[in-house]
Parts: C-alpha cells; structure tokens; sequence
C-alpha cells in the first residue's frame, strides 16, 4: 500500500492557510506568553484524522479552543492507515475511503483521538523528559474484496486502547529546533465491529506501539513531525469459530499507521513540553 503523498502536501497547504486565518487572533495572547506558568503536569489531547478537510477544520477549531483555555491542550495530526497480509489463506484487495472527499463516510473515515495524562520535567538546560498514561479510541472504515467477489465489503471497526509512554526533548523548551521523541505501547480492546458479521469477537486483541519525532516549530507551525503505530496482532481471530467452521483460519492481516503532525495551536511546544 502507497503512502498518499498528495494528501498529506495538501493538509499542510491547508494548515498553514488555517494558521494566517486565525493569527490576528492570537496576537495578545502570544504577548502573553512569558506569563503562562509551565507547570510540571502533562496534560494533551491528539486528534487523528484520516480526511484532510476534517483534520483542517478540526485545527482551526482546536486552535480557538486553546486561545480561550490560554493552555495548548488539543493537537491535531494525519493518518495514514494500511493494512496487509491474507484473509481466510487468501490474499485480498484492500482500499481506504477518499482521504479529499466530502461525504460522511469520506469525512468520518478514520478517527482517533487521544489523551495523555502525566509528569513532566522543566529543567533550564537542554533536555527535558516525562512519563505519560494515556487512552484512546479508534474508529476506524476500509473496503476489502476477497478473490472472486465482485462488490468491495465494508469494514467499520472500534477500539478502546489504554496504556502509557515516555517523551523526550533535546534542547530548550522555547526553541523551535528542539526535538521531541515520544515512544509508547498501548493494549487494544475491540469494542465494536460491522463487516463479515457484527460480532467484535472475531477481532483480536493485543498490543500497539506508537513512536513519533517532531521538531519544535516556528510561529503558528508547532511540532512539526511524524509518528506511526503497529499493531502486534493479526486483525481478526484465527480461531473465531462460527458454526463449527474457523472462517479466519490462516489469516495474516493487520493495520500500522503513519502519518505527521503540525499543530496551528500557538506556542504549543513552549507550553506542553
């Protein structure tokens, strides 16, 4: 599965537009900026969307809400999602909903947001770290077609996930060439499935991992980067058993995601991290 580098280029366009729309607005609270007190609770909310329209409007919108809480809380991202392997021992056609359109289920594609809870250190040299707990929900729509089929079959999939992480800063917190690694595991729950069936219990459970880097960012472009989460388990259970019969028996498929990061919510690395 090809990364669709035209999306993402286009959701960058898009941000950066969303960013002059909302600068004036922000013009008193960045004059503000050295009375905000950097605290050592970490506190965020990811929003990952997998439609280039809805990340943007999501961005201006998130960006608002972080200039009247005077606390860059939200941060908004890009998804890319991919899934591989085999179906029932059959290699199968596999497609995503269009990442420009303008339908529901093309708005509402993918979404997963997530908060973070936790501890961080505000040293005056050039690093800095902390410790995280977080949860998430992943809402997540794709297309397969299994050999001599005719008709793509619809998959909406929900999980709940739970689990913790570390973030690391190399260099100041105010510079925007600072550097932000972040590196944490979560275990995933199927909490809904409509597809071959509606029974979520032919969906597995297991652990996802999740690695990104960003740098700190100038302006109104903040923690600007990548991140990508992989599954450590098939999508569906091989030893789902309906009606005597294993319809998922062999089946290697499962999900990773890449994508970036750019968040127009002001100063947000200054204050997050």
């Amino acid at each position: 599965m090809k990364i669709n580098w035209k999306c993402i280029a286009a959701s960058l366009i898009i941000l950066m537009s969303g960013s002059n729309i909302v600068a004036l607005a922000e013009e008193d609270w960045l004059n503000e900026d050295a009375k905000i007190k950097n605290d050592h609770f970490y506190h965020h909310i990811e929003l990952n969307y997998s439609n280039v329209y809805s990340l943007a409007i999501s961005s201006i919108a998130t960006g608002y809400i972080n200039y009247l809480l005077k606390d860059a809380i939200f941060e908004n991202g890009y998804g890319h999602e991919i899934y591989q392997g085999e179906i029932a021992g059959q290699e199968v056609k596999y497609r995503e909903f269009n990442q420009l359109g303008v339908k529901a289920r093309e708005l509402f594609n993918t979404i997963t947001p997530s908060i973070r809870l936790g501890y961080k250190t505000n040293w005056k040299g050039n690093f800095n770290m902390g410790v995280y707990a977080m949860g998430t929900y992943k809402f997540d729509q794709f297309e397969t077609k299994m050999p001599g089929e005719n008709e793509y079959l619809r998959h909406r999939l929900q999980y709940a996930k739970a689990g913790g992480g570390l973030h690391f800063t190399f260099g100041h917190l105010e510079s925007p060439t600072r550097v932000i690694v972040e590196a944490g595991c979560q275990y995933a729950i199927p909490i809904g499935y409509r597809g071959f069936s509606d029974d979520k219990k032919q969906l597995n459970k297991g652990i996802t991992s999740h690695f990104s880097i960003q740098i700190g960012g100038p302006d109104y472009l903040q923690n600007i980067g990548f991140f990508v989460d992989y599954d450590h388990f098939d999508t569906f259970d091989k030893n789902y058993t309906v009606d005597g019969i294993q319809p998922h028996a062999g089946s290697t498929f499962h999900n990773f995601t890449v994508g970036f990061q750019c968040s127009v919510t002001f100063l947000q690395g200054q204050r997050r991290r």
